[in-house]
């Protein structure tokens, strides 16, 4: 069990300051300790911790099954043995199951390359269906593109809110600046957009 005392929260905010987890490019279990004990019991201040708060923004993003996994991998536990798990969730753990692969064989030539994507989509007005407007958006496909079905609201100010959602997209394949071009084009609907990601 982590002690979260001042000097650990210190140590994890320093090490989130360029990694997406707090161990790196993958969850662990600490990841799925930490963000509990965090979740339920903790008042952080956000000026000393900034670091902390993006990551659990960016954790509450995952389904809890997903994030229960990640102590049972600790344990030997393939991910694939989740099978009730949507697109998105198989999809981040076959990418982490490839980068265990590649720190084995650094001459992977077919390696694929991968971004989560977290948007913050503001709109105009408290009187918008904020869930309609997130499904429409779940709803533009194209190849190499993943949503997260899971999505947040969050206020902003008086009783306006603004919709987090993820996203992982096959560089490769399609540029986010594309899936950005599309919503925004909903000039009714949505004020502007604000992205967050990390290369996976």
């Amino acid at each position: 069990m982590v002690d979260l005392t001042p000097e650990k929260l210190e140590e994890i905010n320093s090490s989130l300051n360029d990694k997406l987890f707090i161990n790196g490019d993958q969850p662990s279990s600490e990841d799925a300790e930490i963000f509990e004990k965090i979740r339920h019991n903790f008042r952080l201040d956000k000026g000393l911790y900034p670091n902390i708060f993006a990551w659990l923004q960016f954790m509450t993003l995952f389904e809890n099954k997903v994030i229960e996994s990640w102590k049972i991998n600790k344990k030997g536990k393939n991910n694939e043995e989740e099978n009730e798990e949507d697109e998105f969730n198989l999809l981040l753990n076959k990418i982490y199951e490839e980068k265990q692969k590649k720190s084995k064989n650094k001459n992977n030539e077919n390696e694929i390359h991968y971004s989560f994507v977290l948007l913050e989509i503001k709109v105009w007005d408290s009187e918008q269906d904020l869930d309609a407007l997130a499904k429409k958006i779940q709803n533009i496909e194209k190849e190499g593109l993943v949503w997260n079905k899971e999505y947040k609201l969050k206020e902003i100010i008086f009783g306006i809110q603004k919709i987090l959602m993820g996203l992982i997209v096959n560089d490769d394949i399609i540029s986010i600046d594309e899936i950005i071009d599309e919503i925004q084009s909903w000039e009714d609907e949505v004020q502007s957009i604000e992205m967050a990601f990390n290369k996976l």
